[in-house]
């Protein structure tokens, strides 16, 4: 794995202003971000919020850090109007900003062979858009439809479109599913694969919301990060810190995020 490849997730710093994700972030000397802006639950580039001109407002506050967004998180539930809207205009400022990958979904609150219906159609819909506005859409595996890896996988095979891959997302899988990521998970997703997330869990609960610092988990590492190195990945890799306790001071992420950035310099080398 190539150290260009690491960037971080401004979810990162969810309890804190975008400024401070994006200085607290530089500090550590990554230059590349994902942008999030998950509804309901992460606000940092939400365009409800910025209003118009929102796209030159963030590229001009990114400049002014020395940092490059090269991903853009904006989880909707995809199978409501409110989530289609949603996402469709977390998609336009993705555009306007050339941002090249954008992240979804939300898990829907119902299930059922109606609403997986909707999620396929509505899926298609915003990958078309996506593709006109230059973006790769990515789905990530949060349950519906793409608890494990191969159901991620047959759900891409059911929609059939191109510009529609994968994110994953190691420590989402366990807690969605109870199962520990394995190699094998990496290998059939690899060919699907254009953005990951650097997540780690505590335990192999499911449905335990115990995020932790990237090395302080349970996720191995050392085969996942290898066999992705084996399989050819070359998108980003996103350190994405979620929080059992909410921190209420900056300082605490930032003392987390480098000890993320520590751990895995090991597997991220500079050419």
């Amino acid at each position: 794995m190539r150290a260009e490849q690491l960037c971080i997730d401004t979810i990162c710093y969810n309890a804190f202003p975008l400024e401070r994700a994006l200085a607290g972030i530089a500090e550590c000397g990554i230059r590349r971000v994902e942008l999030c802006s998950s509804v309901d639950s992460c606000d940092h580039a939400a365009p409800e919020r910025l209003g118009r001109g929102g796209s030159g407002i963030l590229l001009r506050l990114l400049e002014s850090y020395g940092l490059t967004a090269v991903s853009f998180s904006g989880h909707a539930d995809i199978t409501t109007e409110a989530g289609l809207v949603a996402f469709t205009a977390r998609l336009q400022l993705a555009g306007d900003m050339s941002i090249p990958i954008a992240i979804t979904p939300l898990p829907p609150e119902e299930a059922g062979p109606e609403v997986e219906e909707r999620f396929c159609r509505n899926a298609v819909r915003l990958a078309d858009l996506a593709a006109k506005l230059g973006i790769v859409m990515c789905l990530e595996n949060l349950g519906f439809l793409m608890g494990t890896s191969a159901q991620c996988v047959a759900l891409l095979q059911r929609l059939k479109h191109p510009n529609i891959r994968i994110n994953y997302d190691p420590a989402a899988g366990i807690y969605f599913t109870g199962d520990k990521p394995t190699k094998d998970d990496i290998a059939v997703l690899g060919p699907h694969l254009a953005h990951f997330h650097v997540n780690d869990k505590a335990s192999l609960e499911k449905g335990k919301w115990d995020f932790r610092p990237i090395g302080e988990g349970i996720v191995e590492w050392d085969s996942i990060l290898g066999e992705l190195d084996r399989v050819g990945f070359t998108g980003p890799a996103s350190i994405e810190l979620e929080w059992e306790v909410p921190p209420k001071l900056p300082e605490v992420v930032d003392s987390a995020v480098r000890r993320s950035i520590q751990f895995l310099q090991k597997y991220f080398k500079a050419n």
